[in-house]
């Protein structure tokens, strides 16, 4: 948040602050990721005085350290406030490390045959259309599909909707989809790719 905040600053974007003693720009990020989960889809909302300028983009990418970039920004009249507030979904992949399965007793065949088997879980005919789970712990899960290469896992969104409940913490659901020791799950590399809003 500082980061980005002083690279907003340094970009000479006109930003309104909040009232009171002691004002600050008025800033809201995407969802918080758990610890150790990585991401290339973030976004920031943030409130300006008047029209954004035309080179604002390039301004403010010259603010930020080396790999990390901003794509776009698009008024917030073009998108609707609660969808920015809470997106729609979110999209992460699961990558294996090299080396993990041998060094967790895992037979990579094996891991293998329990993703393929998930993934055709999900693939199931369902009544309603989506994806073929109607267990619970699964809600909110789609798209689900084996990743491209031999360390890549698995690619699937998660859907952010108070009508499904508390989305599913990933680790958790790994864990027991996959069923990886917790030593395991905890050396999975993932990262939300995308956010949909």
């Amino acid at each position: 948040m500082q980061l980005m905040e002083r690279a907003i600053v340094r970009s000479g974007l006109e930003l309104r602050h909040t009232e009171g003693f002691n004002p600050h720009p008025k800033i809201a990020t995407s969802p918080a990721l758990s610890l150790g989960i990585a991401s290339r889809a973030e976004y920031l909302l943030f409130y300006h005085w008047g029209p954004v300028p035309e080179e604002a983009l390039a301004k403010l990418n010259q603010g930020l350290m080396e790999g990390l970039e901003v794509h776009s920004i698009v008024p917030r009249g073009e998108i609707e406030k609660s969808r920015f507030l809470q997106p729609r979904q979110a999209v992460y992949s699961v990558v294996l490390p090299p080396g993990l399965s041998e060094e967790q007793g895992e037979s990579p065949e094996g891991l293998a045959g329990r993703v393929s088997s998930l993934v055709r879980h999900f693939d199931g005919e369902h009544p309603e259309g989506g994806n073929g789970c109607l267990l619970a712990e699964h809600r909110g899960l789609s798209e689900l599909q084996v990743g491209e290469g031999d360390s890549h896992l698995l690619q699937f969104a998660m859907e952010f909707h108070p009508a499904n409940g508390p989305a599913p913490k990933l680790r958790d659901f790994l864990g027991k989809a996959l069923e990886l020791s917790e030593d395991a799950v905890s050396c999975l590399l993932i990262t939300r790719l995308e956010i949909r809003l």
